[in-house]
């Protein structure tokens, strides 16, 4: 099943631009740091998830969504006790004090070390070298993290999406090839692993749902790509 079809137009290019904005937008926030009070009571009121995209495509965001839903019509947020253990869920799996039961970091899934700061950590560096992208946490978190992967794939789409304005399809491709090598090298290589031991170890029906609607969006972002870079290739060069 095409989500683009033969028949897309520049302005069905650039509103898929601003979906996959708004997507990796929401999914690098929930990685990137611990979840505030403030920011999961947004979430829920506005019922944020309710319309992430592609749900009737993918079963797999359909399940996540459901899971993040049902979730908050039966836990509030601004309930003191529901948010603690929100945001202990989010400090037991991805930051410690313990052993972690889902390493936000590809180079522990990846390396022969199972360690950070690994080749994998580097290539990932290498790949936001070539776009001058460099996070407010540079020394500090390593590069392979999944809320900066995230966010490397948030900067590229912003940059394609100013290629599609200007009307300059070459750089618009070789933007987008790189998006999707950056998924099938990097993120697409460990976030399949790191979902279900997500899944597996989360306490809430909050982070298992994340866990289900992470992978099922990168994978379908992975088919839109293939399919915007086709239409580019033959009509806009």
């Amino acid at each position: 099943m095409n989500t683009v079809n033969e028949s897309i137009k520049v302005e069905d290019v650039l509103l898929l631009m601003d979906i996959r904005i708004e997507a990796y937008d929401l999914l690098r926030k929930l990685f990137l740091a611990e979840p505030t009070k403030e920011m999961m009571e947004e979430l829920a009121t506005r019922k944020v998830f309710d319309a992430f995209p592609f749900k009737d495509v993918s079963s797999t965001i359909h399940n996540g969504v459901n899971t993040i839903s049902s979730f908050f019509q039966d836990h509030s947020p601004t309930d003191l006790n529901v948010f603690e253990s929100l945001h202990w869920d989010y400090t037991r799996m991805f930051i410690g004090p313990f052993q972690l039961p889902a390493p936000p970091w590809g180079s522990v899934y990846l390396g022969e070390e199972k360690t950070l700061f690994q080749e994998e950590t580097l290539q990932v560096r290498r790949a936001y070298l070539k776009y001058g992208f460099q996070s407010k946490q540079h020394g500090i978190e390593a590069d392979d993290h999944i809320g900066l992967e995230l966010d490397m794939m948030y900067q590229l789409v912003k940059l394609a999406k100013q290629d599609v304005l200007s009307d300059n399809p070459q750089s618009f491709l070789e933007i987008t090839r790189d998006q999707l090598l950056f998924l099938e090298n990097h993120l697409l290589s460990w976030v399949p692993a790191f979902s279900r031991d997500m899944k597996k170890t989360a306490n809430t029906d909050f982070y298992k749902g994340v866990a289900e609607l992470l992978y099922g969006y990168l994978e379908l972002d992975r088919k839109m790509i293939d399919e915007i870079t086709d239409y580019y290739a033959l009509n806009r060069n």
